[in-house]
C-alpha cells in the first residue's frame, strides 16, 4: 500500500502540472481509498473534498463523485462520526443507483450496514447486508461475500445472537480462505476472537487474536493494528492479569491517540478505565469513563457510550458511592438504550462492582428488571458455548472441561483424561452420575434413592448410602458438578461441559 500511494502521488503531480482535471480526480480519488486504508484520516478528507470538487458539475464524472461520497462517508466513520458519515453513504448510494453502477452499489450497501449497526439501527443494517450478500452471492464474488458474512456475524454478536455470529463468520472464513483473501481471514478472527471472548473461551480467543495478528504485522493497517491490542488487552483483563493488559495497551497507545479517531479513542478511554478500576483507582477510571462516553456520543454510538456508563456506575460503586451509582443505572434505563445486548454484557462483567447494587434500599423495580436480565444471559453463556462446539466445523474451539458419553460404553472425561473404575471407585456411583445428568427436573435424595436403589427400604440406609456414593461422585468429577439447593439434586448445567445425548437431540432439532 505505501508503494502505490508513492506512485499516485507522481501521478497527481504529473496531472496538476498539465492541468488534466479528468486524470487529476481519478488519481486522487484512488490515493483518498488509500490515505482510508492506511489510517491517514485528515489526508483522505482533504483528497475526497477535492475530488467532489473536481467532479461536482461534470456529467461524466459522477461515478468519481458518487465515490468521493462513498470515501468520505467511510473515513467519517472510522473517525467515529457516524452520524455524518451515515448521510454521505446514502448520498453515494442513490448516486450510484441512477448512475446503474452496479458493482458499487453492493459495496455501499455494506458499509452503510456498517453504520447502521454503529449507530444501533440493527434492523436497518441486516437489511443492507443481506442485499448486498444476495447481489454477490450471485455473481460469486468470494471477497465481498466474506466481507459482508463477517459484517453479519458482528451484527448478530451485537444483538446477543451467539449462533448466528458464528455461523456467520465460519461462512465468511470459508470464503475469505477460497478466494485466498488474508486481511478478510485476520478480520473475522479477530471477530471471532470478540465472541468467544465474550463466551468466556479464553482460550479460543487467544487462538483467534493470535492467528489474526500473525497476519496483519505484516500489512501497513493501522485500525486493525490497534483494534487487535484493544482486543488482547481485553481479553487480559477479563482474565484479570490487570498488568498484562495495561502492557498490551501500551505498545499501541500513543498511536490509537494519534489516529484521531473518535471511536478508537473511545474504546481506549473504555478499556483504560476498566483497568485503573481493577488496579483500585476509580478516581482515575471516571475521568476515562467520561472521555470515553464522550467520545462515543459525538461519534452517535449511542450502544457504546451506554455500556460505558454501566462502567462509570461501577467506578461509583467503587468510590463507595452507590446512589450515585443507582442514579446512572436509572438514567440509561430511562434513556431506553438499556436493552442493547452490550448493555448487558458490560453488567455481565462488572458484576464485581455493580453486585451489591442488587439490594440497595433505592434499587426500584427497573433496576431489579435490568439485573434480572443479565442474570438470564450468564445463565445463557455456557449453553451458547456448547452451541458454538456441535454446530461450528471450521472454528477451533476449546475442548470442554467435562465431556460425558452415554452412547455405547458409558464413559467420562474430566480435563481430556477419561474416568476409570478406580476413580468412581462403584458402579453405583457412576450410575448416580449419569441419573443426576439424564433427568431434567432436580429432586431429593429419597427419590433418587427410589429409582437407583429400590430394594433399600430402610431411609437411614438410603440417605448414607446416598452421601457416600455422592461424595465420591463429587471426587471424581469435581465439586461443582452436582448442585445442592432445598432438598433437591440437580446436574448442573452451567459448567463447561459436553454430552452426546444433548448434542444429538440439538442436531435432531436442528435438522427438523
Amino acid at each position: 500500500m505505501p508503494e502505490s500511494l508513492a506512485f499516485l502521488n507522481d501521478a497527481e503531480r504529473l496531472f496538476r502540472a498539465e492541468g488534466n482535471d479528468a486524470g487529476l480526480a481519478l488519481t486522487i480519488s484512488r490515493r483518498a481509498t488509500a490515505q482510508r486504508m492506511l489510517g491517514a484520516y485528515t489526508e483522505a478528507l482533504m483528497d475526497a473534498k477535492e475530488v467532489l470538487s473536481l467532479a461536482a458539475d461534470v456529467p461524466e464524472r459522477q461515478a468519481l463523485y458518487a465515490e468521493a461520497l462513498r470515501t468520505k462517508g467511510m473515513t467519517l466513520f472510522r473517525l467515529g462520526q457516524t452520524r455524518q458519515a451515515v448521510t454521505f453513504l446514502e448520498d453515494a448510494l442513490d448516486l450510484y443507483i441512477r448512475l446503474k453502477e452496479d458493482a458499487s452499489i453492493p459495496l455501499v450497501l455494506l458499509e452503510t450496514g456498517m453504520v447502521y449497526r454503529a449507530l444501533g439501527e440493527f434492523k436497518q443494517a441486516q437489511t443492507a447486508y443481506e442485499k448486498a450478500l444476495n447481489i454477490w452471492h450471485k455473481a460469486g464474488n468470494l471477497y465481498s461475500q466474506a466481507n459482508v458474512l463477517n459484517n453479519l456475524g458482528v451484527l448478530y454478536h451485537s444483538l446477543g445472537q451467539y449462533e448466528k455470529a458464528a455461523l456467520s463468520f465460519e461462512e465468511g472464513l470459508l470464503c475469505a480462505r477460497r478466494g485466498s483473501n488474508a486481511r478478510l481471514d485476520a478480520l473475522i478472527s479477530t471477530g471471532l476472537g470478540d465472541l468467544y471472548a465474550e463466551l468466556g473461551d479464553v482460550e479460543a480467543a487467544h487462538r483467534n487474536y493470535q492467528h489474526a495478528l500473525s497476519i496483519i504485522q505484516n500489512m501497513d493497517d493501522r485500525f486493525m493494528l490497534h483494534y487487535l491490542a484493544l482486543a488482547q488487552s481485553h481479553l487480559a483483563f477479563l482474565q484479570r492479569d490487570v498488568s498484562s493488559a495495561r502492557a498490551t495497551l501500551a505498545a499501541m497507545e500513543d498511536s490509537i491517540r494519534k489516529g484521531n479517531s473518535s471511536y478508537e479513542n473511545g474504546l481506549l478511554h473504555w478499556l483504560l478505565g476498566r483497568i485503573a478500576l481493577a488496579e483500585g483507582n476509580p478516581l482515575t477510571a471516571l475521568a476515562d469513563f467520561a472521555q470515553a462516553e464522550k467520545e462515543f456520543n459525538e461519534g452517535g454510538r449511542s450502544s457504546d457510550a451506554s455500556a460505558v456508563m454501566v462502567w462509570r456506575a461501577a467506578a461509583c460503586c467503587a468510590q463507595g458511592n452507590q446512589q450515585e451509582a443507582v442514579q446512572i443505572l436509572n438514567s440509561l434505563i430511562e434513556s431506553r438504550n438499556h436493552t442493547a445486548h452490550v448493555v448487558f454484557s458490560a453488567l455481565h462483567q462488572s458484576q464485581a462492582w455493580l453486585g451489591s447494587l442488587r439490594q440497595h434500599p433505592t434499587a426500584g423495580r427497573a433496576l431489579r428488571d435490568l439485573f434480572s436480565q443479565v442474570d438470564k444471559l450468564a445463565a445463557q453463556i455456557p449453553a451458547a458455548r456448547r452451541e458454538l462446539r456441535r454446530q461450528v466445523q471450521v472454528i477451533s474451539s476449546t475442548a470442554p472441561k467435562l465431556v460425558i458419553q452415554a452412547f455405547g460404553p458409558a464413559l467420562v472425561s474430566v480435563d481430556g483424561a477419561w474416568l476409570t473404575i478406580s476413580d468412581w471407585q462403584t458402579q453405583s456411583v457412576r450410575d448416580l452420575f449419569f441419573y443426576l445428568v439424564s433427568i431434567s427436573r432436580a429432586q431429593t435424595k429419597e427419590q433418587i434413592g427410589e429409582t437407583l436403589w429400590p430394594e433399600q427400604y430402610e431411609l437411614p440406609k438410603l440417605r448414607l448410602r446416598f452421601k457416600n456414593d455422592l461424595y465420591r461422585l463429587r471426587r471424581a468429577v469435581g465439586a461443582e458438578t452436582i448442585l445442592y439447593q432445598d432438598v433437591y439434586y440437580t446436574f448442573n448445567r452451567s459448567i463447561d461441559y459436553e454430552y452426546d445425548v444433548e448434542a444429538f437431540e440439538s442436531f435432531l432439532s436442528r435438522a427438523r
